[in-house]
């Protein structure tokens, strides 16, 4: 037996591969909603079959590591425009490029147009889909390079957007027609508020410039029908197909089902309010801001008392340092102490801080309603009488009452319950009319139920919330 020649089983140079046009095309199709048609595919190239270089992220780094990556997608580009022309499929081919291979690609347009025009592909049937991992260092000089694509008749897209380079700067400089929201949005959106509500703002913004949105990544049904719902308008995953060599010229059954289906879906929702908001918007702390007087530290018992008979509203007055709080002085425990006989004699020109809390209840003005709520469960709860200092930057702004940290708190609690339950976040009144509001202008058929249940107290005690 002849010893094998190493040779035969060494990872082959990218260079030989195109040389031997040992590269394959897969498609993926992209499915419109409103009519469950297939709008195109996107072209996906292969390595050989059965080598570490089948995988496009293998061929890709190995083509990365051998300075040939642009000849790997201009091979790919062909690769996939001849299988595409083969297949005689109808709809639109979308091609991924780096942003130096689409400047390469309008250099050579003439090439490109005698390629399209001899595989009798219409440019117009083109989608140039900018890859998320290209650097564009100069966007303004690429503008030319986009206006020189649709000129040919070609579209341009922003691939994967929300992640790595494909950003809004992008989305509004470059104005795509197309823009593909990468996977990580919609895999389980169905049941992610953050993720629902970051589609959403992509949503308005494809709205307000006029790009056409297509959701990558759908793998299940609910996800699809939320997609759907929100009004987006092409999807594109493991949902309709597989990348295939061979793909399928129609949406299956199960695809036009769930396109068809006539339920409305349940937007995820918020299980509460974001923990720094008021019902009206900004920070509770800010709206509880007494602006009040203080007095420095130096100052005497004689000056506290001066102040507070110059303002009787005041519950207290802060001592600061530096503008920075050091003590805080409640009114009514000052002027029983000096009601007692003798006080002001003794003590009127003693320091200030001989009846003050040295460690008074301080918030930071930019504190969040949920990190304020903790002090009503805290063990020390003189604020409710003395009040608090309130801080910017560390710097005395004024002072609250826990009169009116409590209202805050309350309110905001309130209103979070009309979002979602705050014991078992099931959705509030604000959601369920939302969803309600939805099924009606739809013309959606639907129950609705209501259950009260009496003498749930006691076993909810014995069994607990969950």
């Amino acid at each position: 037996m002849q010893p094998r020649s190493p040779s035969r089983f060494a990872t082959p140079r990218i260079a030989e591969l195109i040389a031997r046009r040992d590269l394959s095309a897969v498609f993926q199709p992209i499915i419109d909603f409103e009519d469950g048609a297939i709008l195109g595919y996107e072209g996906l190239i292969r390595g050989p079959a059965g080598t570490p270089l089948e995988a496009p992220f293998a061929l890709f780094s190995q083509a990365l590591a051998e300075g040939c990556t642009i000849e790997l997608e201009r091979a790919a580009a062909h690769t996939c425009i001849e299988a595409f022309a083969r297949l005689g499929v109808e709809g639109k081919l979308f091609l991924n490029f780096s942003a130096g291979a689409i400047r390469q690609l309008t250099d050579a347009r003439e090439d490109t147009l005698a390629l399209l025009r001899h595989r009798g592909l219409d440019p117009q049937r083109i989608v140039i889909e900018l890859t998320e991992q290209s650097m564009i260092p100069d966007v303004g000089s690429f503008l030319p390079v986009i206006a020189a694509l649709r000129m040919a008749g070609a579209q341009f897209a922003l691939d994967d957007y929300g992640t790595a380079n494909a950003s809004m700067n992008l989305w509004v400089r470059l104005q795509p027609d197309v823009v593909k929201i990468d996977r990580f949005f919609i895999h389980d959106i169905a049941c992610d508020p953050l993720k629902f509500e970051a589609v959403r703002a992509m949503q308005h913004f494809a709205s307000a410039s006029g790009a056409q949105l297509v959701a990558e990544g759908i793998e299940n049904e609910a996800d699809l029908i939320v997609v759907r719902d929100m009004g987006i308008a092409c999807g594109q995953g493991y949902f309709f197909g597989r990348p295939h060599a061979q793909p399928a010229r129609h949406v299956t059954d199960d695809a036009r089902d769930a396109l068809r289906a006539g339920h409305i879906a349940v937007f995820p929702e918020p299980t509460r309010m974001a923990s720094g908001a008021s019902p009206s918007g900004g920070m509770a702390s800010a709206k509880m801001l007494v602006h009040a007087p203080a007095v420095p530290r130096h100052a005497t018992n004689n000056d506290v008392l001066e102040l507070f008979n110059r303002l009787p509203d005041l519950h207290a007055v802060s001592v600061v340092e530096r503008d920075e709080p050091v003590a805080l002085i409640n009114r009514r425990s000052f002027m029983d102490r000096y009601a007692l006989p003798y006080h002001r004699e003794l003590f009127g020109k003693r320091p200030c801080l001989l009846f003050a809390n040295a460690s008074p209840v301080i918030i930071e003005k930019s504190m969040t309603v949920e990190q304020m709520a903790k002090l009503l469960a805290s063990d020390d709860q003189r604020y409710l009488a003395d009040g608090f200092v309130i801080t910017d930057n560390g710097k005395y702004a004024g002072l609250g009452t826990g009169e009116n940290l409590v209202r805050a708190v309350t309110e905001v609690r309130i209103e979070a319950a009309r979002y979602a339950n705050p014991l078992t976040f099931l959705p509030g009144n604000i959601p369920i009319s939302s969803h309600i509001a939805r099924l009606l202008g739809n013309d959606a058929g639907f129950h609705a139920c209501y259950v009260d249940l009496n003498h749930f107290k006691p076993f909810n005690d014995q069994y607990g919330y969950w």
